[in-house]
Parts: C-alpha cells; structure tokens; sequence
C-alpha cells in the first residue's frame, strides 16, 4: 500500500492542504459528481413526451435507461487507469468536454437512434467524476479521517438519484423535455470552469501531498499559470523531479477487472454492489408502487423521494463522524495514536494487527441490518394499505442506513488502494452499476408476481445469504 506518511517525499505530512482547503477540494469534486447520476434518471418524468415526439415505444426507451447504466459502469473501468497515470485534472477536462457535447447535441437531436447513442456517449464522459470525487478524498486525508469525507464525496452519487426525478419533471413540464438536457449542459459548464480555474492537482504521484508543483500545463490550474507561473506550497525543482520520476506508471486499464478477483477486495465490491442495487430496487419502483397502491399524482409521487433523499443526505453528512470515531477507538486499543489528522507509520498497523476492515465493518454491519428492517417495514405497509405516512418513514430510515452501510464500504475499498483510488472506486463503480441495472429490471416484475412485500422479503432474503461475506472479513487480523 501506499505510504500515508512519505508517499513520495521525506516529508512528514500526509497533505499539504489546511482543513479548509481539504473541504473545499473535496466539495468541488463531489459537485463535479452529481452530473453522471443526476442524469441519469432527471429524464424519467419525460419518457411519454419523448416517446409521442420521437414516436418509439416504451421498450426501446427503456433500453436508453439501461445502456447508460452499463456504460456507467464500463467507461470508468478504462479512465480509472487514466486517473492514476495522468492526474486527475486532465481526466475532469475529458469528461465534462464529453459531456457537455453529448447534451448540446442530445437537446437537439431528432431519431431514437440518435438519442440512443448519445446517451452512451453522455453516460462515457461523466461517469468517471464518481470514481474521481472518492480518488481525490483519499489523495488528500488520512485513514483517520477518510470517513468524514468520503461521506462528503458521497452526497453527489447518492442525492442525485433521489433530486433527478423531481428536476426533470419540473423542467419538462414548464420548458419542455428537450430543455432537460440543456440544463444539464448549462449545469455541468458552471461546475467545469471553476474546476478549471481553481482545482488543484491532486494525484499523489504527480503533486505528492501538494508541495509539489505538476510539471504538464494539463495539471496545473489556470489561476497558477496567470498569477504565479504554477509555484506552489513550499514546492522545490527537486521535489518535481521526484514527482516526475514517480509519474511513470503503466497504463493498464484491465487492472481494475483483475480487483474483482482479489481477496478481499472481490467480496467487499459483490457485497457493496449488491447493497447499492437494493437501493436501486426501492428507488426504481417507488414511483410505480406509490401511483398503484395510493394513487398518487405525478407531484406527490415526486414528493415521495424526498424522505429516502434526506435519509440518504443525512448518512451521507454524518455517518464519517461515526466511522472516523470508530477509527481512531480501535487504533487507541492497539497502542496507536490516530488523534484527528495525525499520520501513524503504516508499518505500526502490521505490527500491533490492527484490522481495516474490523474498523469500518463494525459500523456497516449494524446499519445493514436496520436498512434490512426499514425495506421490510416499507414493503409490507405499502401492501398492508397503512397510512402513506408509515411506508414513507420506512423509506426515510432506508436511505439513512443503507446510505451509511455503502459510504462505510466505500472507505474500506479505498482503505485496501490508497495507491490506486481512482481504480478501486472504478471497479466498485463497475459492480453498483451492472447489479443495479440488473435490480432495475427484475423489480418491477418480482413485485407482478410476489406483490410488493413478498418481493421486498425474497430480496431481504438474498441480501442475508450474502452476508458472510464481510462477516468473514471481521476475523482478518491484519493491516495493510
């Protein structure tokens, strides 16, 4: 693993960066984030307009919906590898120039052949920001206090779902579903060019923990080439040449495939995919299962994600104070000083056997089983016909703990690839996106078939059988 004192220099700091810079960092890549499941389904609302104008059928859109899930998935498989090689600045450049092209033309465009691949080409260039706002988390924080700001990192990923819907059917409505697609454009432009202008380079293989000053253009932010000529902290010509001795990494896409069949980096993503794509089964059908079972109309059926929207934010917000407490409670017990920002030698982890994966695992383990809980109580009241109230407070206590279960996960799989974030986060990126688009699709016709809370039980059920899993990893008595 990468060391966490001395990544690159003899110098004693993890990072350069002050607490509020780290914030900041971090925010601007988590904004960045939003754009690739936000639009995911902010067109959902617009389906019946797209479909009557573009005169398609219901089954050749929902091919839309699920191509972008899978290219979701894939495209960052290959960029991930760019990410560590190149930095991340560069690969933010390409993804919003991607992106921002395919909406442009997306809004304008006139065939269902047409919308379809630029959905793929849309979903390929902003799919990566996901895997870059967890890479920059861990470019710039310590195990200590990862917790915290991976949660920060989250919110993008994780709201976006839950705010798409609402927007879209608003936009649509007033401006017309084509306007969907220019707000996305307009949106993502205003993210693009502060990035651009302000966002350092993060990559510890490139500006190490900030000192050093990135010798390509493509690393360097505007503001430093204006004002300064790109100096920065405490940053030294020895120092680059360090850097760029470091920099040369092999480009292998086809290493993040290889995680999938690491241990226990393969069971962590499986479980952790399949956690997420539980909440892609209650968030996929809610819609349709609200409309059915208590006829609502098309506003308080958005209303409806509001409650799993603020559970997911208020996981996303605060369960890094949770895991970071919990962090630093077990490293005490092992003679090992974690107070808040502090480095510990990554060799005092071997030597008094503190456990990684017993750190965060204590945490997700408990929320697992209460967002099992919720799913259930949420399924069964909606079939039961009680009070709306009660299934939408189930709902809320749903994202709450399933949102802090996955962020705790997140954490460990960077925890295990301090040296290669970008591409831990794309496999697990790949594994949440292909279960979730799989989740997607059978949903709808389990709860045909098993009505809506037997269909909720048998995936309660599958979700049990899968959790030895990280019990398992519990017992690992190791570091890293």
């Amino acid at each position: 693993m990468a060391d966490e004192q001395t990544p690159l220099l003899g110098a004693s700091q993890y990072s350069v960066w002050t607490q509020r810079q780290k914030l900041l960092i971090i925010i601007a890549a988590t904004a960045a984030s939003i754009f690739s499941p936000l639009a995911a389904n902010i067109y959902y609302p617009a389906l019946i307009a797209i479909r009557e104008e573009l005169g398609t059928s219901e089954q050749l859109l929902n091919i839309t919906i699920t191509s972008y899930m899978i290219f979701q998935g894939i495209s960052p498989t290959f960029v991930a590898s760019l990410s560590d090689t190149l930095g991340r600045r560069p690969v933010y450049i390409f993804c919003f120039v991607i992106y921002t092209t395919a909406n442009i033309a997306l809004a304008f465009q006139k065939s269902f052949l047409a919308l379809l691949l630029l959905r793929c080409l849309q979903s390929s260039g902003i799919a990566s920001t996901v895997n870059l706002a967890y890479a920059v988390t861990a470019d710039v924080v310590t195990s200590d206090e990862r917790g915290r700001y991976i949660g920060f990192a989250s919110v993008g990923p994780i709201v976006g779902p839950s705010l798409g819907p609402m927007m879209g059917g608003f936009i649509a409505q007033k401006y017309g579903w084509r306007y969907i697609f220019i707000f996305l454009a307009v949106a993502s432009s205003c993210i693009f060019i502060p990035l651009m202008l302000f966002m350092p380079e993060t990559a510890r293989n490139i500006a190490g923990n900030g000192s050093i000053p990135p010798s390509s253009i493509w690393n360097k932010p505007l503001w430093w080439l204006w004002h300064d000529g790109g100096s920065t902290i405490g940053g030294t010509r020895a120092q680059q040449a360090m850097a760029a001795s470091k920099k040369k990494k092999i480009l292998n896409p086809f290493r993040t495939l290889g995680l999938l069949f690491e241990y226990p980096t393969g069971s962590l993503l499986f479980y952790n995919g399949f956690s997420f794509a539980v909440y892609y089964a209650v968030t996929s059908s809610l819609a349709f299962s609200f409309y059915d079972l208590y006829h609502f109309d098309n506003l308080q059926v958005g209303l409806a994600y509001l409650p799993v929207g603020l559970g997911t934010m208020l996981a996303a917000l605060g369960n890094g104070v949770l895991v970071d407490w919990n962090f630093r409670r077990l490293a005490a017990k092992h003679g090992l000083d974690a107070s808040k920002g502090r480095n510990i030698d990554p060799d005092a982890y071997e030597r008094t056997g503190f456990s990684f994966e017993r750190a965060r695992l204590q945490i997700t383990l408990p929320m697992i089983v209460l967002a099992t809980i919720a799913m259930l109580a949420y399924s069964w009241s909606m079939d039961l016909r009680l009070p709306p109230w009660v299934p939408l407070l189930a709902l809320f206590v749903f994202g709450m703990a399933g949102t802090a279960a996955y962020t705790s996960m997140n954490v460990l799989i960077i925890d295990l690839h301090t040296e290669s974030p970008a591409m831990a986060t794309a496999a697990n990126n790949l594994v949440r996106c292909l279960l979730g688009s799989a989740a997607t699709a059978v949903t709808m016709p389990l709860i045909h078939v098993l009505h809506i809370g037997g269909a909720f039980s048998l995936i309660a059920g599958v979700w049990a059988l899968l959790s030895p899993l990280p019990v398992a990893l519990l017992f690992r008595n190791r570091g890293r």
